[in-house]
């Protein structure tokens, strides 16, 4: 898994965080996660349920509040953790 990939390497990894897999409670555990496993970051997309291929016709978007709630849920998640890791 991801956690494989980032001891493998000596760069910085970016993870694919989907849409945080579900509300803003679980960008934080995303978030948590993706760090706990060594990634350097992650992208977070603003699509509604059920995705689509970002190129099919009919992809819809969260509206841009929802957009917002999630990155300041996944800002704040980054926080904590700096301030717990010192």
């Amino acid at each position: 898994g991801g956690r494989a990939v980032c001891e493998a390497v000596s760069i910085p990894v970016i993870g694919d965080g989907d849409t945080g897999y579900g509300g803003v409670l679980n960008v934080r555990r995303t978030v948590e996660g993706y760090a706990r496993a060594g990634f350097a970051g992650l992208t977070i997309e603003d699509q509604t349920f059920p995705k689509r291929c970002a190129y099919a016709k009919g992809v819809q978007v969260v509206p841009f509040g929802e957009a917002l709630e999630r990155v300041r849920a996944a800002v704040k998640a980054r926080d904590e953790l700096r301030e717990r890791s010192g």
